[in-house]
Order: structure tokens, then C-alpha cells, then sequence
């Protein structure tokens, strides 16, 4: 287990003890993530789920208290459903559900659910497709685009070769 791994789980860890509920095999980006840490508690995370680099969980708002009103803060859970992922920082705000098998593309920012099969784009995030829209788009792209065995690509010259070709062509490939 690298260092990395083991800062990942000594973090879950932490929060788990203060009431983070995290279902099994959570997958956690290179960069971690920011879990709220005020209220982990008020947040549920389901099996199988992505959460990419510098995506946040966010629980609470304090703006009420900066504009001096009295109401307090404003707070509300976070509910992320089984096989979802959120994207590369990515803001899930307070009172927000992510549905099942949906996923959260990078940078958006999620202010209202979301429901089950859908890809949820933008700021505010929106529904742009389902699931098995973008399971098609993603086919048809992968047949005419480039396919690398990425255990092949070790050295520099070999990884400069796939960036000029990616180039030249002006597209995105795949590692299989």
C-alpha cells in the first residue's frame, strides 16, 4: 500500500468515526477530496463510488452568519447513491442527493438533486442525458478514436508518441 492509500483511508477513517456513513470499495482521486468537516455526519456515500481529486461534500453554509442574519447556519445532508461519481472538483452542496449510477462531470456544482442514470454537467449542474445516452455517445466515440494498451506505454518516447498523436488529431483516445 502506498503513502497515499493509507492518508485516504486514515482520513475516512477519521470522519467514519465522527459519523461519515461510506458504503464498500469507495474510490478516491490522486488529490483526495474535502468532506465537510463540520457535519460528516450528515453525510451518506453508497457502494462502489468515485469521488475524484478536489471534489468537496459540503453540509452547512455560513453565509447567514456573515450577512449577520439570525437564523444561523443553514445545514442539510448529503446522500451520494451506489456506483456514482463525481468528477474532478466537483461542489456538492448542503440538501443535495446524487441518484444511482449517475455521474457528476468536473467543476460542476451540484445545488439541487440529481436523480438515478443521468450525467449532470455545469454551475449550476444540469441534466444533459441518461446513462445509456451516454454509454452510446461513448461507443460510437471509442470505435473511431485512438485505443492504446497503456501497459505498453512505459517509457518517455513512447508517451511522446501518444501525445503527437493525440495532437494530431486533435482528439481524445483510450487506454484499454
Amino acid at each position: 500500500m502506498d503513502i497515499y492509500s493509507l492518508i485516504v483511508k486514515l482520513v475516512i477513517w477519521f470522519y467514519k468515526k465522527r459519523g461519515l456513513i461510506v458504503g464498500k470499495h469507495l474510490a478516491v482521486g490522486s488529490f483526495g477530496m474535502v468532506i465537510d468537516s463540520a457535519y460528516p455526519w450528515l453525510i451518506t456515500i453508497g457502494d462502489r463510488v468515485t469521488l475524484s481529486s478536489g471534489c468537496k461534500l459540503l453540509t452547512h453554509d455560513e453565509s447567514n452568519r456573515t450577512l449577520s442574519l439570525s437564523f444561523g447556519e443553514r445545514i442539510g445532508t448529503v446522500n451520494i447513491g451506489n456506483n456514482a461519481c463525481i468528477g474532478n472538483s466537483a461542489i456538492v452542496l448542503p440538501g443535495v442527493s446524487i441518484g444511482e449510477n449517475s455521474i457528476i462531470s468536473a467543476g460542476s456544482v451540484v445545488t439541487k438533486s440529481v436523480p438515478c442514470n443521468v450525467i449532470a454537467v455545469g454551475n449550476p449542474a444540469k441534466v444533459i442525458c441518461t446513462i445509456d445516452e451516454f454509454k452510446e455517445k461513448q461507443r460510437k466515440h471509442f470505435d473511431c478514436s485512438s485505443q492504446f494498451n497503456l501497459k505498453n506505454i512505459k517509457t518517455p518516447l513512447e508517451k511522446t508518441k501518444v501525445r503527437d498523436l493525440l495532437n494530431s488529431r486533435n482528439s481524445r483516445g483510450y487506454f484499454n
